[in-house]
């Protein structure tokens, strides 16, 4: 094995000697080609086998590495090898330089996928203008990360390499101790880069079943043993039951007999659990390697990995990551350009792109590989597929034209077509010419007879709205029927007054709808080319049916519209979109804007609320579609990008309410029942769980609210808002004083903490300075007071311990039940923690007083490691252990009534619970595209209700408290189960992954 290997390109020779020299004068040993391969030997089985033995693969930037097809097959090596890799940029190469240089390439599409990878990775650089010492020192350091964790990547993967080549002979399998050691990486690398791959985990599986028919081997001995000597023991009583030395000696006989019995039975079973834990494991790393490509056979096998009788500890969690989160399934580059149209086929097998740039990009659903590309000649605007998959029509724009702009002569009349291309050909196989405006939609019939075709051009104001200009041609604004068994042209159809935006047959094959600019939701008659209008809105700018026909969503001014046949109004969704499609069974509506945002919105047709939103796209998304089966969801941006979104099924979360500015605290009652939330709006909120409805808005803050506490019998609360004031209130519904505020206290600057003593009538607050008071709630009377010498966050209080977190520390006090007044101090915990110039942390307290969690925030002088952490501090030993979930800012934190469980929320909308006790990771909530500020956990600790605060333009639509159903192992697997609907096994997969009955 080799500390490095070194990608470059013979361009920058120069640069890698430098880079070599430097490596070897630390004591390292590089691996680079003009060394690293003699003569006589297989050039490229050389250069993996670099790859394979070397524990960091070092990319050398430049323009020339980056447009080198070797280059980009040692990047795609490594990558697959699952190898960590660290850029070294020499010369920071133009990323649309590249792409030029790649298109047409038949490497392209590695190169692409290789560049997109390569920019998820922290780079060194070594340009020119950079300190090469310096450079040098960071790239040493980011070397020596995870140094064993590393060496047995490498070492294992060397040696599994050996195994397949050699034709998996069972000499090459570890056994003993090299597999225990093994084992235990296996299962502590699956969140540890870099990962496994799938060969580590097949050599890893076989030595352990090898291992597994030794040990049968083994006990079959053992058991014959122990069958004899039974035997001999009976014959013994039989022969010498007389003597009695000779009967004690039997008895001895049959005792040893017994022990062995005993210590086999318990050997068998300690193996058949071991069994249980490694093959589960296997099948929990197969998961987490194939999930990127394959989400559903990785759900199935983390489904798989949870049935055994002692499962993996990693197995629940891998399940609950793929169940509860809408993975991107597939990212394709486009076809340069924006893109305009994406179309499903009809069984789903393919997905097809069209761009302004007038290219066509084809690729297979299940592996993103991509099976065509086609050039229009002209700006596509449209695509969509024959019902037989075979033939695929593309509606096209004048060439070099721009597509929203219309100029006076700028086209001529046979710019405006449609391209009909045979995909087992791969040839244009007709050009369809009659149309004077740009062709924006196209559609075939059920029986692919024929073809639809609509046009008219289309003009923006300088406010980007479409708008209809009175003086150009009408003839534009059309609807073509074509015959495609002969290609004629059989019939137009007018009637829109402005361009046509959508046509959809209806299953008939005899009538079809059509949507413009103009706001009409027309029918017609195929026959005789009469239409009746079905509604009329001021703008019409997309259109999608369900999958009967009986819904039509129309993206309207305005908003979306869910529609009947009739065209009468089912629902309306708050969105304004030009891009809109509906799921099969039109349970969901999906809508994107085309100007001004990168925001997928979906919405449940039934309520018409929102229930989620995606963002993964940096542009914005013309393009949209659902598959027949409901299962997936592309999408196509003004990125290049086409993406390609899992629908299975979503998140258990109910969204409870919305504030109008960013939620901050949130709290259940003692029974559970009720939720009370804070926010930036200067509100606190009342809500009730279990009907989802809001039960009272609270009024007086004049500035948001940081924290709100309720004490223990459930009939106050309290909130400490940022307006210098504590508000004491009655929460009890039945009360007649329910709403009111019992008592404001004056507390001081910014008050950031309060918290109910266990005599419900007291309670501690906390300002932003440091001073600390107790309170009496009965008469609103300060009676003991004190502070810290620094600026404060947060307090928390249990079993009468007050701690109190600032920048640096905790201080710990006790207070004195017997005397209000009556507080001493216990000591401090230094932990930095977040404070000016980034984000506060926060502290929870366990109920029995002995345990506490702290969130530590952010702070520019903090390391990664720092501001992801979570800490849960043993109050009575001073331990303090981390919980890391993902490296972003840690906003809360939250322990469950009996502190089995901790919660984190984090910057980037993600929320991790852990099992405390054993430091495991038992569900991760994904999915969310907004800052989670605030977390809690239900009494029973079923619920775990999250708090969102959202910074872009429309806070007031995503500042939500979503409740999330928390799941026990086997409700976990009884709701995938249900929700689910995965495909069966393929032979080759049950052979791969040893599940499922062989196929014979």
């Amino acid at each position: 094995m080799t500390d490095v290997f070194i990608s470059y390109s013979r361009q920058d020779t120069a640069f890698a000697r430098r880079l070599f020299d430097a490596l070897k004068n630390q004591n390292r040993t590089p691996w680079i080609d003009w060394e690293g391969i003699p003569y006589s030997v297989d050039w490229w089985k050389e250069i993996c086998r670099g790859i394979d033995g070397a524990e960091t693969f070092i990319l050398i930037i430049s323009p020339a590495s980056m447009t080198s097809m070797i280059c980009s097959q040692e990047i795609e090596y490594a990558r697959r090898s699952n190898k960590r890799i660290v850029p070294v940029v020499y010369q920071q190469p133009d990323e649309k330089a590249l792409a030029g240089e790649w298109f047409g390439q038949s490497w392209e599409p590695v190169a692409r996928d290789n560049w997109t990878a390569i920019k998820q990775v922290n780079w060194l650089f070594f340009r020119d203008e950079d300190d090469f010492d310096a450079a040098f020192a960071n790239l040493i350091k980011t070397i020596e990360e995870h140094p064993e964790h590393v060496r047995a990547h490498t070492r294992l993967l060397v040696r599994a390499r050996e195994w397949e080549n050699g034709g998996h002979n069972r000499s090459f399998l570890l056994h003993g101790d090299d597999l225990r050691k093994a084992e235990q990486w296996l299962g502590m690398a699956l969140d540890r880069p870099p990962a496994p791959v799938s060969l580590h985990v097949e050599y890893i599986t076989a030595s352990r079943r090898a291992e597994r028919a030794r040990q049968r081997s083994l006990l079959t001995g053992v058991s014959v043993a122990l069958v004899v000597a039974l035997i001999l023991t009976i014959l013994s009583l039989f022969l010498f039951q007389n003597a009695n030395t000779e009967r004690q000696r039997a008895d001895d006989n049959a005792a040893t007999s017994e022990a062995n019995y005993e210590i086999a039975v318990t050997a068998e079973a300690v193996a058949r659990e071991q069994t249980d834990r490694a093959r589960s494991e296997a099948l929990v790393a197969y998961s987490q390697t194939i999930a990127e490509n394959d989400p559903e056979l990785a759900l199935k096998l983390a489904l798989e990995a949870n049935h055994f009788d002692h499962p993996s500890a990693n197995a629940r969690r891998q399940l609950g990551r793929l169940a509860f989160s809408l993975p991107v399934r597939r990212q394709m580059s486009g076809p340069g350009g924006i893109i305009e149209d994406v179309a499903f086929s009809a069984d789903d097998r393919l997905v097809a792109a069209v761009s302004m740039g007038g290219g066509v990009r084809v690729w297979e659903t299940n592996t993103g590989n991509q099976i065509a590309e086609f050039l229009t000649g002209g700006q596509g605007t449209s695509v969509t597929f024959s019902p037989d998959g075979r033939y695929l029509a593309v509606g096209r724009s004048a060439p070099g034209g721009a597509m929203y702009v219309v100029m006076e002569g700028a086209y001529e009349p046979g710019d405006f077509v449609v391209v009909v291309y045979d995909l087992t050909t791969l040839q244009e196989v007709d050009r369809l010419s009659g149309h004077t405006g740009s062709v924006n939609t196209v559609d075939y019939s059920p029986d692919g007879r024929f073809l639809l075709s609509g046009s008219g051009h289309r003009t923006l104001d300088s406010s980007y709205q479409d708008i209809t200009d009175p003086e150009r041609d009408s003839d534009e604004d059309e609807i073509i029927l074509w015959d495609m068994t002969t290609g004629d042209l059989r019939r137009r159809f007018e009637g829109h007054t402005a361009f046509v935006t959508r046509v959809k047959f209806l299953p008939d094959g005899e009538h079809f709808l059509s949507a413009g600019a103009d706001g009409q939701l027309l029918e017609w008659d195929i026959e005789s080319g009469e239409s009746r209008s079905l509604a009329q809105f001021q703008y019409i700018g997309d259109m999608a049916l369900s999958g009967n026909s009986e819904q039509i969503l129309l993206a309207a001014r305005g908003g979306m519209v869910l529609l009947d046949r009739s065209g009468r109004t089912i629902q309306q969704f708050e969105f304004y979109g030009d891009a809109a499609t509906l799921s099969a069974d039109a349970s969901r509506a999906f809508g994107s804007l085309v100007l001004g945002s990168n925001t997928i919105a979906v919405f449940d047709t039934s309520s018409g609320e929102q229930i989620s939103q995606y963002t993964e796209h940096v542009g914005v998304v013309p393009g949209l579609a659902v598959s027949h089966d409901g299962r997936w969801l592309v999408s196509g941006s003004t990125d290049s990008l086409v993406i390609v979104r899992s629908l299975m099924a979503g998140e258990p979360q109910v969204v409870l309410g919305r504030h109008e500015g960013g939620i901050w605290e949130i709290a259940f009652t003692p029974d559970g029942r009720y939720l009370l939330s804070g926010a930036s709006d200067n509100h606190v909120m009342m809500w009730d769980v279990e009907q989802h409805t809001l039960l009272h808005q609270f009024e007086g803050h004049t500035d948001w609210i940081d924290q709100i506490a309720i004490s223990a019998d459930g009939q106050w609360a309290a909130s400490a808002g940022r307006d210098d004031r504590v508000a004491v209130w009655d929460i009890d519904p039945a009360s007649a004083a329910f709403g009111e505020a019992l008592y404001w206290l004056e507390t001081g600057p910014a008050s950031s903490g309060v918290v109910f003593l266990e005599d419900r009538t007291q309670i501690a607050t906390l300002d932003t300075e440091g001073n600390i008071g107790i309170w009496d709630v009965t008469t609103g009377e300060r009676t003991a007071a004190w502070s810290v010498d620094a600026r404060t966050h947060d307090l928390a209080y249990r079993a009468h311990r007050l701690a109190v977190l600032s920048l640096l520390k905790i201080d710990l006090f006790a207070l004195d039940p017997a005397d209000p007044a009556g507080y001493s101090s216990l000591g401090e915990f230094p932990l930095r923690i977040g404070a000016l110039g980034g984000t506060n942390g926060r502290l929870n307290m366990s109920m029995d007083g002995r345990q506490l969690a702290v969130a530590q925030g952010s702070f520019t002088a903090m390391s990664d490691a720092e501001r992801a952490a979570v800490r849960l501090i043993d109050l009575e030993t001073g331990d303090i252990r981390s919980f890391v979930g993902v490296t972003d800012t840690v906003w809360d934190v939250t322990l469950n009534a009996d502190n089995s469980l901790i919660a984190a929320a984090y910057g980037n909308g993600t929320v991790v619970v852990w099992d405390t006790r054993s430091g495991i990771e038992l569900q991760r909530l994904e999915g969310l595209s907004t800052q989670v500020k605030a977390v809690s956990f239900s009494p029973q600790s079923s619920l775990l209700a999250l708090a969102t605060d959202d910074i872009g333009p429309r806070p007031q639509e995503t500042n939500q408290i979503i409740l999330w159903t928390l799941y026990t192992p086997q409700e976990l697997m009884d709701y995938v189960e249900q929700n689910f609907t995965l495909r069966d096994y393929t032979c080759a997969e049950r052979l791969t992954y040893g599940v499922g009955d062989p196929c014979e």
